[in-house]
C-alpha cells in the first residue's frame, strides 16, 4: 500500500506538468492548423485566377481562330511549312 501512496504522489506532481504540455501541444497544433488554412486559401484564389487567365486565353484563340484573317496566316504558315519539308527532302538538309 505504501507504493501505491508513492506512486499516486508522484503522479500528482507530475500531473500539472503533463497537463500544461498537452494544452502547449494543443497550442502549436491550432496554430501550424490556421497557418495551413491560411496557405490553402490563398493557394486557391492564385488557382481560380489561373483558371480564369486560362478560360480568357482559350476564348481569345477561339476568336482569333474564327476571324477570317487567321484562316489566311494558317494557311500561309502551312503552305511555307510544306515548302521548307520539300526542300529538306530535296536537298538532304537536317539531321540523319
Amino acid at each position: 500500500m505504501n507504493g501505491f501512496v508513492i506512486g499516486s504522489s508522484c503522479w500528482e506532481n507530475a500531473w500539472p506538468e503533463l497537463k500544461f504540455q498537452v494544452t502547449k501541444l494543443l497550442e502549436e497544433n491550432l496554430r501550424q492548423l490556421a497557418e495551413l488554412l491560411k496557405r490553402n486559401d490563398e493557394k486557391r484564389k492564385i488557382i481560380t485566377e489561373l483558371q480564369a487567365q486560362l478560360e480568357h486565353s482559350k476564348s481569345e484563340k477561339r476568336a482569333c481562330l474564327c476571324s477570317p484573317e487567321a484562316d489566311i496566316k494558317r494557311n500561309q504558315f502551312q503552305r511555307s511549312r510544306s515548302h521548307g519539308l520539300s526542300f529538306s527532302k530535296f536537298f538532304k538538309v537536317g539531321c540523319s
